[in-house]
């Protein structure tokens, strides 16, 4: 054992020594061309050319935009569109250049965002196509040098079984080391006693276990009989003619940690030359089976969403070990090969765990290297036979689960027979961490996931915002995105309109667009309406602290525009009562009611410990203007009474899109955080003792407030800030006036006793009126109810 130590000690520095090597030979390669470019014309020629743009950039414009985060954003981006014009061009449209103008006339704080957001999609790592096997000859299968670490308790084992074509099981395992999974494994190949160079080569890969049968069994007993010298909790079964790629193992391995009813898992299977061949597979009632997307786009929307599937090939496919043994394996019935990976993901639903596709996991398939293609000919032949079998063994799941060929395609690829679907609509994929607006929206999708509906998100925008995009697809959410989407939606609406039940549109600016084809469909969904404030309303209290003519006269717009739209929907909803009895004293016969803008589902148990705390917190976008104005108010008018008092107190000022005029609000007393993720701001909530919500106008129920109380700190805040809160002279410090306000904070900052009992109230309110459960009892009705009902 220690010579074998040491020799895979030797080969492994060897390794790394030739490594080193190769970079240096790399470096200088690259050192040659560096020099090669710069003396060549056509680079001393372009840089005479663009010196009369490069020359003020760099001399003028840069050293202006120094610290200014979102002007040196839209710089970054332009010189990425000159470097890039082909892929800019694919983005650009109409639309998106007038906004980008109004990003940079009216909304200069956004600029930081949303040019990131359009930089981060040009810069996305793209799959290269690879349709070259690389042929080895002898005197290189003699040369090959390949080690992986051995681990002593892998979790999973990566089963490869192999039958001749070296070529193509080199390259899977060159993959394999060049994108190594973040958890332990054990590389176990099953070699079915092939002729070619096949043992030899696989005999001097240090690292790996090779199972040799004696005699050629056929993949489904190869794989039989190679599971029981694989050591890992986890089986991840591997074609040798693959390649894998980043995060193809992790992303499975997370999927069975996520989602305790995982029995199998499927990886997104791409051709070579970067088309898709299969994003989960679809059985027919006549157990005939499809690859979804076979042919397609593999970056579509409706290929990257996680979902339960029928199948998933077995080129790359992961289950639980004791599950695989539990269920007796693969079916030899089958053997030697087809229908095995469709069986066994039966046996998993009828064992109670169910079949998912993970399209996170991305491999590349040489597929009909291992079978071939001919149907009639050869082991593919085997398809046709085993389909029979298939079909005779589960007749009665067929039957009454599955449907007629090609027939609900849409239901068919994702299992959402009998469930009720939801089209969720807003203006963008919500920024959960940056705005209260995202955080509910992102919470109630959340909610419905969870609650067993069928959610489709639509964003008005069609931009895939990352990482939010990816989020709600890891949720099991298909995400509309993209130009097709943008120009189709319309169609797509019409031709699944007996596939959506119910549509929820949010917002008075992006209902009206949707909301008159919703409601020409046939059948038509129920319609429901989350304004999330009344427009109007926030809009007249605003006018009465800042009269303006412009703002008048969009009060009055909002006003008619939001009345307009609540005769189109069949149910609306707004955060808070007070919206409600508003909406109602115009018109009593609108179906109108109040929900909970938050759902939690975690929840302190204790108040905080006060004293080991200190500071005051402000929480709030800053595209949203009662956020700007109130915290400036306070920042003016009461925190320098409350100074008088506390002089070393410290106010940290937390936000996303923050505008200079906030930024410089920075002193000894006032921290300027910016923008901080969930993590980062759940850490400073730990350290505070107290937030204040100084909103001089708005309306709805506020978010910030919500958070804060949840979280068991007291709120100072204003009659506007506690609008909506359930019993909020209990739960919050209510006070309009600025020295008011200053006083309630001098008074309870220090009264450990009185923030106690604040805390205690807020968390419990926070459990009795903003858990999911409480949500459910609202909006449960409104979601389940048939189409029947309100046609």
């Amino acid at each position: 054992e220690r010579e074998k130590e040491r020799e895979r000690e030797r080969k492994s520095q060897e390794d790394f020594e030739r490594q080193i090597v190769g970079y240096q030979l790399h470096l200088g390669d690259f050192s040659r061309i560096h020099q090669d470019v710069l003396g060549s014309v056509s680079f001393r020629l372009g840089r005479i050319l663009t010196y009369p743009v490069r020359k003020p950039v760099t001399a003028w414009l840069l050293p202006r935009l120094k610290g200014n985060s979102g002007g040196l954003a839209v710089v970054k981006f332009l010189r990425t569109c000159v470097a890039k014009p082909v892929v800019a061009l694919k983005m650009m449209s109409p639309r998106r250049i007038k906004n980008f103008f109004l990003l940079l006339t009216d909304q200069q704080a956004l600029a930081e965002q949303v040019v990131g957001n359009y930089q981060s999609e040009m810069e996305k790592e793209v799959l290269v196509p690879d349709v070259g096997i690389h042929r080895h000859s002898d005197q290189e299968l003699s040369e090959i040098n390949l080690s992986f670490h051995r681990y002593e308790n892998p979790l999973v084992s990566v089963l490869i079984p192999v039958y001749n074509q070296i070529d193509y099981t080199l390259k899977c395992l060159a993959s394999i080391k060049q994108h190594p999974p973040a958890v332990a494994i054990e590389i176990v190949v099953a070699d079915d006693c092939s002729t070619d160079a096949t043992p030899d080569v696989l005999a001097r890969i240090d690292g790996i276990t090779v199972v040799s049968h004696q005699e050629n069994l056929g993949f489904l007993r190869s794989c039989n009989r190679a599971v029981d010298s694989c050591r890992g909790e986890f089986i991840f079964l591997l074609n040798n003619d693959t390649t894998v790629h980043s995060g193809w193992l992790d992303r499975l391995v997370e999927t069975f940690s996520v989602h305790p009813d995982a029995g199998l898992v499927g990886s997104k299977l791409v051709y070579p030359d970067g088309t898709l061949q299969e994003a989960g597979g679809i059985v027919w009632k006549d157990a005939s089976g499809w690859n979804y997307g076979r042919n397609g786009d593999p970056d579509a929307p409706e290929f990257n969403y996680f979902r339960e599937v029928d199948y998933v090939s077995g080129a790359a496919i992961m289950f639980p070990r004791q599950l695989f043994l539990a269920l007796g394996k693969f079916d030899e019935n089958l053997a030697p090969a087809y229908y095995e990976d469709t069986d066994f993901a039966f046996s998993v639903r009828a064992n109670g765990k169910k079949v998912y596709f993970q399209p996170a996991s991305v491999i590349t398939h040489y597929e009909g290297k291992s079978h071939g293609t001919d149907e009639n000919s050869g082991i593919k032949q085997n398809q046709v036979i085993n389909q029979g079998k298939f079909r005779e063994k589960w007749a009665g799941v067929l039957d009454e689960q599955h449907f007629d060929n090609a027939e609900q395609l849409l239901q068919a690829r994702e299992r959402s027979f009998g469930k009720t679907t939801v089209l969720v609509i807003d203006h963008y994929v919500p920024h959960f961490d940056k705005d209260a607006g995202s955080r509910s929206t992102y919470q109630y999708l959340q909610l419905l996931v969870q609650s067993g509906f069928n959610v489709k998100f639509l964003g008005d925008n069609f931009f895939k915002h990352e990482p939010y995009t990816s989020v709600l697809q890891d949720m099991g959410i298909e995400v509309l995105h993209g130009t097709y989407y943008q120009r189709n939606w319309e169609r797509w609406l019409r031709d699944h309109a007996g596939y959506v039940d119910v549509v929820y549109m949010m917002r008075p600016h992006i209902a009206e667009r949707y909301v008159d084809v919703v409601n020409s469909l046939k059948p038509r969904p129920r319609t429901i309406y989350f304004g999330h404030d009344l427009h109007y309303l926030r809009l007249q209290r605003q006018l009465e602290l800042h009269p303006d003519k412009n703002l008048a006269a969009d009060t009055v717009y909002w006003e008619r525009k939001e009345y307009e739209l609540f005769e189109k929907f069949d149910q609306i909803y707004y955060p808070s009562q007070i919206e409600v009895d508003e909406i109602l004293a115009r018109n009593p016969n609108l179906p109108v009611k109040a929900i909970p803008l938050y759902a939690f589902d975690q929840f302190e148990d204790e108040p905080p410990e006060f004293g080991s705390r200190e500071g005051l917190i402000f929480v709030g976008s800053f595209n949203h203007p009662p956020n700007s104005d109130g915290l400036v108010w306070f920042v003016n008018e009461v925190f320098p009474a409350v100074l008088e008092s506390l002089p070393d107190l410290q106010l940290h000022i937390v936000g996303s899109n923050m505008p200079d005029k906030i930024r410089r609000l920075e002193s000894r007393n006032i921290k300027v955080e910016g923008f901080l993720s969930d993590e980062a701001l759940g850490e400073l909530y730990r350290r505070i003792r107290m937030s204040v919500v100084p909103l001089r106008f708005g309306a709805g129920i506020k978010g910030k407030v919500l958070d804060a109380m949840q979280k068991g700190i007291p709120v100072a805040t204003t009659s506007i800030g506690a609008e909506g809160i359930p019993n909020a002279g209990t739960n919050l410090m209510v006070e309009d006036v600025s020295a008011d306000f200053a006083n309630c904070i001098v008074e309870s900052y220090g009264d450990l006793e009185m923030l106690e009992r604040h805390s205690i109230a807020g968390l419990d309110t926070i459990a009795k009126h903003f858990s999911t459960d409480a949500v459910l009892k609202v909006i449960a009705e409104d979601f389940r109810m048939p189409k029947a009902e309100h046609n």
